[in-house]
């Protein structure tokens, strides 16, 4: 795996073609998609330090509940944000 940033022109280009060949070996190309999360409200598109939402970091990633941490929990996934109780991968 490589992982290359360029100009949007040329990005574009390349991931309309799908994959290119390189020597002997045709590699295919992905657009890779960075999403930051808030490590105070839990929530998407800002950071820490841009933060003004309620402060969660005393609550579970995985479950919303205080008291443990993520790597610890043994409840079912629920979404923290919306306080709805959802399947992984949704």
């Amino acid at each position: 795996m490589a992982i290359v940033e360029m100009e949007d022109q040329g990005a574009i280009s390349l991931l309309n073609k799908g994959r290119i060949k390189t020597r002997w070996v045709y590699c295919q190309i992905r657009k890779r998609i960075i999403v930051t999360c808030c490590h105070k409200c839990l929530g998407y598109g800002h950071m820490k330090r841009d933060c003004t939402g309620p402060d969660r970091t005393d609550v579970c990633w995985k479950c919303g509940n205080k008291g443990h941490k993520a790597v610890q929990c043994k409840n079912n996934p629920s979404c923290v944000l919306c306080a709805k109780r959802t399947d992984v991968t949704e």
